[in-house]
């Protein structure tokens, strides 16, 4: 069953409410996805959505999180046991060669970064929406004839709530489609570069956002990037967003209006090792900028890499006009910075549900 969007005239239900528990209003599986102009958008998600998915259901989901969370480990095991048949067992010697070879060489391949529809709209991303009971607040609905850039946070250990978004984003936005930008560093691994791929990821740069909108897309960009992994836990919902300005200039620069987006729940999917120390932290953080990668000890359910099954309440704040031209000056970034992080508090605060009692900090 593909995901249909469709927009009714029902009232918008309590947010807090509805953010703990889905819609059982609908006669058809479904949950509401609601705009603040009082209209209610529902998008048909998987065979039940009532929070009780069934043992299978819900150990596939599961699993499939867990090979994505845990597949950088993966390939590196089985490239050093490979590595150890070719110089220790000469008996396995062809066949860890040929494995090595076959693993690595689709990290060569090339990739079309358009997305694959077939796949965003398949049963594992229903499978996901369900999983962490997800819903979508949409304050206003997008001109397709204007450019955005979604600014999304806060990016957790890993960004699922952006993720899964994608498969929403392509019902709600008919004649829109939207592009990502992700941390270059998954695109150097096989198998994981071709996921992104699949739902429209690219690798992060100023040139590989210029490409999304010269082909038509918006952009999405998590911006806090693997900085914000370093400030998960503790009693604040913390973003690291002060120093993170390019973002705006991109912005700007293109002609996109800037959206601010904030997903519930995001960054209490895992725990961290000595996530309550600054000290730690701020070590593991200086080792990761050096090394180019993140270094973190994070587990979730059942101390495994897989998301703690927790809401998700996805928010699209309004856009934000910014001025567009092809050399912004530093004061202008600076300005146009300020305001979006006022707006960004707002929506935090506005939409913020019952089970998220932290205050906002914008570092």
């Amino acid at each position: 069953m593909t995901p249909q969007a469709d927009i009714t005239s029902k009232t918008t239900p309590n947010l807090k409410t509805a953010a703990s528990s889905p819609s059982k209003t609908s006669p058809a599986p479904s949950v509401q996805y609601k705009a603040a102009n009082g209209k209610v958008i529902t998008v048909a998600m998987a065979e039940q959505d009532d929070g009780n998915m069934g043992i299978f259901r819900e150990c596939f989901a599961m699993v499939t999180m867990g090979i994505i969370m845990s597949w950088y480990y993966i390939v590196v095991i089985l490239s050093l046991l490979c590595l150890v048949g070719i110089c220790i067992f000469p008996a396995w010697r062809a066949v860890a060669a040929t494995v090595f070879m076959l693993m690595w060489s689709a990290a060569l391949l090339p990739l079309d970064y358009q997305g694959w529809d077939a796949f965003c709209n398949s049963f594992i991303f229903r499978l996901w929406r369900d999983y962490f009971h997800y819903e979508y607040v949409l304050e206003e609905m997008i001109d397709p004839n204007k450019r955005y850039l979604f600014a999304e946070m806060p990016h957790g250990i890993f960004p699922w709530g952006e993720v899964i978004s994608i498969s929403i984003t392509k019902q709600l936005f008919p004649g829109s489609r939207v592009g990502s930008i992700g941390a270059s560093v998954i695109f150097l691994l096989p198998g994981l570069r071709h996921f992104f791929a699949w739902i429209g990821c690219r690798p992060a740069s100023p040139e590989n956002i210029k490409k999304i909108f010269e082909d038509g897309q918006d952009c999405a960009v998590t911006v806090g990037g693997v900085a914000e992994m370093f400030l998960v836990g503790g009693d604040k919902e913390r973003l690291y967003l002060k120093k993170h300005k390019g973002f705006v200039r991109e912005a700007m620069k293109n002609g996109a209006d800037l959206v601010p987006v904030f997903c519930f729940g995001n960054s209490k999917l895992f725990n961290v090792v000595g996530e309550s120390s600054r000290v730690s932290m701020g070590l593991m953080k200086r080792l990761s900028r050096r090394i180019k990668a993140s270094v973190l000890i994070s587990y979730g359910r059942l101390f495994l890499p897989i998301p703690i099954r927790h809401p998700l309440l996805f928010v699209v704040g309004k856009p934000l006009p910014v001025v567009h031209k092809a050399e912004p000056t530093k004061e202008e970034i600076a300005a146009t910075h300020a305001l979006f992080c006022e707006k960004v508090e707002e929506l935090y605060y506005k939409y913020r549900p019952e089970w998220e009692t932290r205050p906002l900090s914008i570092e």
